[in-house]
């Protein structure tokens, strides 16, 4: 016969799933930020690019990092205001 789970078993399994889904929150508020800085890197070295070296190279990089920058504002946006920190 199986014994019933104590009180503190209970609480014990609630934090884990609490820091589970804390860490995968911040995973993902991480990876957000990490397309915000992507996308804006890229706009930079693009205009960079194209006022510099080749207007078409510089072009594509340039909507490439928009691209980003849209999918990091999206993902962002997506978490939530309780999510951000």
């Amino acid at each position: 016969m199986e014994t019933p789970p104590d009180d503190e078993s209970a609480s014990t399994a609630a934090v884990a799933g609490t820091n589970a889904a804390s860490a995968d929150a911040t995973a993902r508020a991480l990876r957000a930020r990490n397309l915000l800085v992507g996308g804006a890197v890229a706009c930079a070295l693009g205009i960079g690019v194209a006022g510099s070296v080749s207007r078409g190279l510089g072009g594509v990089i340039t909507a490439l990092g928009w691209v980003v920058l849209v999918g990091g504002i999206h993902t962002f946006g997506r978490l939530g205001p309780s999510r951000v920190r």
